[in-house]
């Protein structure tokens, strides 16, 4: 299977497709995890738009059975979904997280998810 995973600009993308379930989804955590760019502070992008809606009703069960992630991201978190359906259904997973710096895309302008997803710069010192 090829990885779903790529990063683009610092960015880490998370794309799952067609019918999912628990376990795929449990699986795409992991393979994010041990992704070599992946830290804690990265921003990622979830990209469901090419998945079956009703995988993300699994979303809350997979969020109690993979802690470390949901527990330690601090990063900013997109979720890009297509559907009404699905856009309800993420909204419901990140009320349940508490998710801070999420937000949830269903038909994002270009370059709408990466301004998001960017670390802020620093302000300038003034002298």
């Amino acid at each position: 299977m090829e990885t779903p995973i790529r990063v683009e600009q610092g960015i880490l993308y998370v794309e799952a497709q067609g019918q999912i379930d628990d376990a795929y989804l449990l699986n795409l955590v992991e393979m994010l995890l041990s992704h070599p760019d992946y830290s804690p502070e990265a921003p990622v992008a979830w990209d469901f738009r090419r998945a079956e809606v009703g995988a993300l009703s699994s979303m809350l069960q997979v969020m109690q059975r993979a802690p470390r992630y949901f527990n330690e991201h601090s990063g900013r978190t997109a979720l890009l979904v297509n559907t009404d359906l699905g856009y309800g259904l993420s909204r419901q997973a990140t009320a349940i997280n508490h998710e801070r710096d999420t937000r949830i895309f269903r038909e994002p302008e270009p370059g709408e998810v990466e301004a998001f997803l960017k670390p802020r710069s620093e302000p300038e010192s003034v002298s």
